[in-house]
């Protein structure tokens, strides 16, 4: 699963307790959604990601699922007895996977603690996870009786957790919202099962999935968006152009490693018949931060997940250029060391 980047599985080994303020086991609550704010946090800054995480719970099962939803990873559903958990995908070309992600293990390298801290309502404990060379910090309560940390058993609810994220910031996940409430969930339906290995396998073997609309001859589907400057474009604009247009998220480190050699193909033909576009689900806020420490000189289309769902672009980075009469000349699926010759040899065979 080289390319595919669920922020559901990264909640993997990150925790902490909490308990209401009324302290009962009586209160406890067997069914209800919990509502996450996703913060970007670093040097000394906590900003919105403009995301959230939701939570359902019953007896039976535990759901998360990002909103808006993120690429690859649709749903996640754990069985509370079981503990083993499953990542629903859908793949393009209709395929859909239910993706075993094998047995939660058992704790380690944590050391709890007695500080505690308010969330959502909930007197929070602390502990701390050693995870990915880092200390992060976790918060959890007992009053909802399930797990919710991927890959991993823990006896609690997590309220607050954090996972690495880019240029040495930390993404932070925080309940704001408890909501006691019936719930009865059920696994989605129609999902191939299938293992990990089997499914790296099949990855390996095939690629990644190329959606029909970025085929290397087709007509790329037409488009009106706007950049975060608020100036809009659509495939009609582009014409009479060679357009060359990335897809992207902040989060992916094999993204913001072809940004140095995407900026030197922009310079490269500069004052010519070329339009560049970076594209993303990613919000605003996000993207201004990073490109504070990352310049990207490519247009920003930010706030796009309707356009790469309907495009069904399934492997970050992708990249594609598009002749003057808006056919796809080049669709290139994950990272590249030469990224930037190909695309300037791309280019130029376009532009004569």
């Amino acid at each position: 699963m080289k390319y595919f980047f669920l922020s559901l599985a990264a909640v993997c080994l990150l925790m902490v307790s909490c308990k209401t303020n009324k302290n009962s086991t009586a209160n406890k609550i067997q069914s209800g959604v919990v509502t996450f704010e996703v913060l970007s946090v670093g040097a000394g800054t906590e900003t919105s990601t403009g995301n959230s995480l939701i939570v359902e719970f019953d007896s039976a099962l535990t759901k998360m699922q990002d909103e808006p939803a993120q690429m690859g990873a649709q749903l996640l559903f754990i069985d509370n007895k079981t503990q083993k958990q499953t990542v629903y995908l859908d793949m393009p070309g209709g395929k859909k996977v239910a993706l075993a992600m094998g047995d939660a293990k058992e704790a380690e390298n944590i050391t709890f603690l007695e500080e505690t801290k308010e969330i959502a309502g909930y007197t929070c404990k602390k502990a701390i996870v050693k995870y990915m060379g880092q200390d992060l910090d976790v918060f959890y309560t007992k009053e909802i009786p399930v797990n919710n940390a991927f890959g991993f058993k823990f006896d609690g609810f997590l309220m607050e957790y954090a996972m690495p994220g880019p240029q040495a910031s930390k993404q932070v996940y925080r309940a704001t919202k408890v909501e006691p409430k019936a719930v009865a969930l059920k696994l989605p339906e129609g999902y191939e099962a299938m293992t990990m290995e089997v499914f790296q396998k099949e990855m390996r073997q095939q690629g990644p999935p190329v959606s029909e609309f970025i085929t290397e001859g087709a007509q790329f589907k037409d488009f009106t968006i706007t950049d975060m400057e608020g100036k809009g474009v659509s495939l009609e604009d582009l014409k009479g152009k060679v357009a060359v247009i990335n897809f992207w998220f902040v989060a992916c480190m094999p993204c913001i490693m072809e940004l140095p050699q995407l900026n030197e193909v922009v310079d490269k033909f500069e004052g010519k018949d070329v339009e560049f576009l970076a594209i993303t689900f990613d919000k605003d806020a996000k993207v201004k931060k990073l490109i504070t420490e990352k310049p990207f000189k490519y247009r920003l289309f930010n706030n796009q997940m309707d356009m790469i769902r309907d495009l069904q672009i399934a492997a970050f980075p992708t990249n594609i250029v598009l002749d003057k009469s808006g056919k796809v000349v080049k669709s290139k699926l994950g990272f590249s060391p030469v990224i930037g010759e190909e695309l300037t040899e791309v280019i130029e065979k376009a532009l004569n």
